[in-house]
């Protein structure tokens, strides 16, 4: 019977153990010999020396409650799951949504990570499918229904063919973001963490990097105007849906490329703009500008730290936008180009073979503007029918939509939506006639 409970708790379900059969474990003792008197303290001792806090001592919740009642709602959640009781992906998404600009965020990708590396480490050339499956539920805001049953395709298949690797490098990534979600969190523990040896690597990943250097200083301006002609660039490339549209893009393009001496002009001058920026980002300028330059790398496939896709590019954008000042309008179009470029992409590709990647990149977009929920059997589909069409037509608020022309309203009432917030904080700049651009024809 004994590998039968261990195979449970490998696959990161485990069982409740009764009360009388519990024993007391390295992080229960370590626990009881936290010691904190401040809020600061509490995340001080929570994060450690991890800083993707995958497996944190826990004080009991209310001690914690004493200094953050928010933090002790997520004690308590983990320690519910540690029992065997309830999903982890769901309430974790759940503590997200209930606190969606604080800490709590990172601490819940956090052990939602962990929970995917049990997975991930038992895994078998055979089960890809299912593997893909479980990740999605722990690492995405994607709903499980019985709909996914009897599909094998992974709703995952931006990780790779490396499906441990991906995973890694993705989840990482996203629990970094999750100390970024607003200004005003406490980073300092996680900075700090990420001077440790072991974690070199993470630190000079484009999010390690920014987080790193928070207590450095360094100019802003040419980062910032760098970044501002990258979103120009991209955000005409999107807007350019006619003939004599596409033609002036392309030769736009040209002359950049001439300039830059770089075949992709925009991900040139996004690197570059990240690179003036990560340096040094005391400033939310560029603490904030170098995590819309390098998302915007990862929208445009260009990356450094491959894959580059997922479902957490378009949420990046709108929770950098939250911080506000320079860079607040150029969030917001990053979000246009998005959703315009999910749309259009879906637009050519719904009764092709692109539909898997059509489908991965509008649940992105949608999922990052505040659209939703969508579900796993969505993106475990090799062809649209009719329910994913429901789907996404319901996650932008219409119903009854069953085909692609009426959901392609729908969404393109979403876009024009999404415009007017990017319009707000560009009212009169050069992003202003190209949003104006996309929102006049968002609806076809």
């Amino acid at each position: 019977m004994r590998w039968v409970a261990a195979l449970a708790l490998l696959t990161g379900c485990p069982r409740p153990v009764p009360d009388h059969l519990r024993v007391q474990t390295q992080n229960d003792m370590r626990a009881a010999e936290l010691n904190f008197d401040s809020r600061e303290d509490l995340l001080e001792a929570l994060v450690g020396i991890d800083p993707l806090v995958r497996a944190p001592s826990l004080p009991s919740p209310d001690r914690a409650r004493e200094h953050d009642a928010d933090i002790a709602a997520w004690i308590e959640e983990v320690k519910r799951l540690e029992a065997g009781d309830g999903n982890a992906g769901l309430l974790m998404d759940q503590i997200e949504e209930r606190y969606p600009k604080h800490e709590v965020v990172a601490l819940a990708r956090g052990y939602r990570l962990r929970r995917a590396e049990n997975r991930t480490g038992n895994l078998t050339g055979s089960e890809s499918g299912e593997l893909g499956t479980d990740l999605a539920q722990l690492l995405t805001p994607l709903r499980s229904t019985e709909a996914t049953e009897g599909l094998t395709r992974s709703p995952m298949i931006f990780l790779g063919d490396d499906v441990s690797q991906g995973m890694r490098v993705y989840a990482e990534r996203w629990v970094l973001a999750g100390w970024m979600v607003a200004p005003g969190l406490h980073t300092a523990p996680v900075t700090r963490a990420l001077g440790s040896p072991q974690y070199d690597g993470l630190s000079e990943s484009p999010l390690g990097r920014l987080l790193r250097n928070r207590e450095t200083e360094a100019s802003t301006e040419e980062g910032l105007a760098l970044l501002t002609r990258a979103t120009l660039l991209s955000l005409t490339r999107s807007a350019a849906d006619r003939d004599t549209e596409q033609a002036a893009w392309a030769e736009l393009k040209f002359d950049a490329r001439e300039e830059l001496h770089a075949d992709e002009p925009e991900a040139a001058l996004l690197q570059a703009a990240y690179d003036a920026l990560a340096v040094g980002t005391r400033s939310d300028t560029n603490f904030v500008g170098g995590w819309v330059a390098a998302t915007g790398l990862r929208w445009l496939d260009a990356c450094a730290d491959s894959p580059c896709g997922g479902l957490d590019r378009t949420e990046a954008f709108t929770h950098a936008a939250r911080w506000g000042g320079p860079t607040r309008g150029l969030a917001d179009v990053w979000r246009v180009i998005a959703l315009k470029d999910a749309i259009d992409t879906m637009d050519a590709g719904h009764d092709t073979i692109l539909f898997p990647t059509a489908i991965v990149q509008l649940a992105d977009a949608l999922l990052g503007t505040d659209a939703g929920p969508l579900h796993l059997s969505d993106l475990q589909k090799s062809r649209p029918d009719s329910g994913v069409w429901l789907d996404l037509s319901r996650a932008v608020g219409a119903d009854g939509s069953t085909d692609w022309g009426e959901t392609r309203s729908a969404l393109g009432r979403h876009l024009e939506v999404v415009t007017d917030t990017a319009l707000a904080s560009n009212p009169d700049n050069d992003f202003t006639p190209l949003l104006q651009r996309i929102r006049k024809r968002a609806v076809r």
